[in-house]
């Protein structure tokens, strides 16, 4: 970072969780006083149970809404729908379970039956807390539904059943990876790998600056013998994400780029399909996916299929290239 700075800059829509919520987000509250997060310029208003939530656009709703008694996620979503717009419900597709957390004993995704042709986006997220579900309902077009992805994973992301208390270990001493702990951990990571079906999993482990460990635990491969290792090579993946906030965030430090910067005064070729976009994008706004610009990684979604479309141009992604004695490079993936 002393001689240059290379900072790939991912402009991604679907995943922004670890982005935390813009300051200028509103709170708001169900009856059962489950609490959320409300991006700036949406509106709310509320009906009853139904907590219903509004972009600038027409196009697009969410809804949040309490049911107290319900025998399943399913049965509590489509009490939800009933309260929300009734006999309006679209056809039940499919339950995915997710892990309880934040307070909440039980969580779900449901997808419904849409058809193609339609070009909407329609699935409810739903979580218990003892017998009260509160049921979030996202229901609007597809292109509308992707540029306020953020807004939408800000809502989601942060709801919370009341009374909940985030755990903090501030002030707290952390224990030493002794080799009891490490070996607890490992075990953790073993029984999770075999659990999901993961052949194997790479694991370091940094106590207060010192490696204690480096290896791995299974198989590189399914079928095979040979181990994962410390020298086992993994794709990156989206963790290259992290890695370009945590670099951007080293410039900041420096005092070499920041936040609130106009990301065309740090890289005056910068250019979105909207002039007035490309003006008010920060830099800020690269890592927190809300520009609004729409997915493009759909090449990764038929890999496996016969209709694999050809590599990505070269062109697509690429360094940009400025004097050495610049701070300010930006690999831009759209």
């Amino acid at each position: 970072m002393k001689h240059a700075a290379l900072a790939g800059v991912w402009l991604a829509v679907a995943t922004a969780a670890i982005a935390q919520p813009p300051s200028t987000a509103q709170s708001g509250k169900t009856l059962t006083g489950a609490t959320f997060a409300i991006a700036e310029g949406w509106t709310e208003h509320v009906k009853g149970a139904v907590v219903m939530l509004d972009p600038p656009e027409t196009d697009i709703h969410v809804a949040i809404v309490d049911v107290t008694r319900a025998a399943d996620a399913k049965s509590a979503a489509a009490a939800a729908w009933e309260l929300y717009r009734p006999r309006a419900s679209p056809p039940f597709k499919l339950l995915t379970a997710r892990p309880p957390r934040n307070g909440w004993d039980e969580q779900g995704v449901i997808d419904y039956e849409i058809s193609p042709s339609e070009h909407l986006k329609v699935y409810s997220i739903v979580r218990r807390k003892g017998t009260t579900w509160t049921v979030a309902i996202i229901d609007g077009s597809e292109s509308t539904t992707e540029k306020r992805a953020a807004a939408v994973d800000l809502v989601v992301a942060s709801l919370r059943p009341a009374g909940f208390v985030r755990e903090t270990f501030a002030g707290r001493t952390a224990h030493p990876l002794d080799p009891a702990r490490v070996t607890t951990l490992l075990d953790f990571v073993r029984r999770s790998a075999a659990e999901l079906d993961v052949p194997g999993v790479g694991v370091a482990l940094i106590d207060h600056g010192r490696i204690v460990y480096e290896g791995g635990v299974g198989v590189r491969e399914m079928g095979t013998a040979a181990p994962v290792d410390a020298h086992t090579l993994f794709m990156i993946a989206s963790n290259t994400k992290s890695m370009s906030t945590l670099l951007l965030a080293e410039l900041v430090d420096e005092g070499k780029l920041r936040w609130d910067e106009p990301v065309i005064e740090a890289y005056p070729p910068f250019r979105l399909g909207s002039e007035a976009t490309t003006h008010k994008v920060l830099v800020r706004h690269l890592v927190c996916a809300c520009t609004g610009l729409p997915s493009k990684d759909f090449e990764w979604g038929f890999t496996t299929t016969a209709k694999t479309p050809p590599p990505i141009p070269s062109t697509c992604w690429q360094p940009l290239s400025r004097p050495a004695a610049s701070v300010r490079y930006f690999s831009i993936a759209t």
